[in-house]
């Protein structure tokens, strides 16, 4: 049983009670260990946010070591401490920001209780466990920027590590910049809202399907995912950021993307799409930022523009659009850069109509190497 050690005021109950504030264990004041207050009254609920229970009022429910420049590898004393520590209420525990090495251990999996896990930023390889899919109550994972990997023989890295026993728990799936290689589904994650696996070497199909329904981002920038885009992602109603930048995507541009009301970032640069841009796309007066540079086999003409004015960034370099530069983008009150060079656009069709855009502010905005017609 816990009892209460020496009395540290930093670490105090803030029990309405009248009198003293009640004194928590002396490890309740250490960097870094968040405990449970000893004021019950507020942590009956099992499920209650603060991970607390009525049976562990002065619990450790989060370790806090970011950036203290941890070395060495996961060892199992230590492991062992944290599966004690779990099994009394554990559920946060940031590493990040440090020198961890070596490979994250099978153990993993005792941390029955956790929530929240950020490896983010250190030296850690090797594959992901199996054991991961033990963490039943798993809501947001974090090992960006480590040199995790695919198992030897192994086609599928994240398969049967996550949602093994729910799928609407797990939120934030965050694993860019690693050594992953082949394909990745987490479709069956139906509470996924973030999903980042950029900066790998994945490829296949994107990682996602319609029964993401909550999903509000996917990052998947600089991989090798080589299929067409789906009609299915462009009915998920939350999306609000869409980023594939840099892999090898084919086919064309849905009509349906105009239909993502929420979707305000689309970064679809550098792959291998064609067709035409729909003409929905344009009409999303909440989008900030649309990129479809080098897909040189996009053509046609850019369309209506003047309902885009929330629009910061518009690139569409090295594309085979054509047709004259809308006067409209003189008027988007926000828009800070526009790249259209490399494509087949002009300005206008004689010096009249240049002038007419110039009295709007275009030519702020027009590349030098433009010249008018006369």
């Amino acid at each position: 049983d816990v009892q209460p050690g020496s009395m540290c005021q930093p670490c105090s109950s803030s029990s309405t009670d009248p009198g003293s504030p009640k004194a928590l264990p002396s490890y309740c004041c250490w960097p870094g260990v968040y405990c449970c207050s000893e004021d019950i009254s507020s942590f009956v609920e099992q499920n209650h946010s603060s991970g607390c229970w009525a049976d562990t009022p002065a619990a450790v429910h989060s370790l806090a070591m970011r950036g203290w420049n941890l070395t060495g590898s996961f060892s199992k004393p230590v492991m062992d401490s944290w599966a004690l520590l779990s099994q009394h209420g554990l559920h946060s525990l940031d590493l990040s920001s440090n020198a961890i090495t070596g490979s994250i251990p099978r153990s993993i999996g005792r941390l029955k209780r956790m929530r929240s896990l950020n490896l983010n930023l250190n030296r850690l390889t090797g594959p992901l466990p199996e054991e991961m899919s033990e963490l039943a109550t798993l809501e947001h994972f974090y090992a960006s920027f480590n040199s995790l990997s695919t198992p030897p023989g192994s086609t599928q890295p994240l398969a049967g590590r996550f949602c093994k026993y729910s799928t609407t728990r797990l939120y934030s799936l965050i694993l860019r910049a690693n050594s992953f290689t082949g394909t990745v589904n987490m479709s069956h994650c139906e509470g996924l809202g973030l999903l980042d696996v950029q900066d790998n070497r994945f490829y296949g199909h994107l990682p996602i399907g319609i029964t993401n329904q909550g999903l509000i981002s996917l990052r998947a920038t600089n991989n090798m995912f080589n299929t067409s885009i789906p009609e299915a992602l462009w009915r998920l109603p939350q999306l609000a950021t869409l980023e594939m930048a840099n892999n090898a995507l084919t086919g064309t541009l849905s009509p349906f993307m105009g239909t993502v009301n929420n979707l305000v970032n689309l970064r679809l640069g550098n792959n291998s799409l064609r067709g035409t841009i729909p003409g929905n796309v344009t009409t999303n007066s909440q989008m900030l930022l649309l990129e479809l540079y080098d897909n040189p086999l996009l053509q046609g003409t850019l369309p209506d523009v003047s309902k885009m004015v929330g629009i910061r960034t518009l690139d569409l370099h090295n594309t085979s659009l054509s047709g004259s530069i809308p006067e409209a983008l003189g008027t988007l009150p926000y828009l800070e850069r526009v790249d259209i060079s490399m494509t087949q656009m002009r300005c206008c069709a004689n010096q009249s109509q240049a002038d007419a855009l110039a009295a709007h502010g275009i030519h702020r905005l027009l590349p030098t190497f433009l010249r008018f017609n006369n």
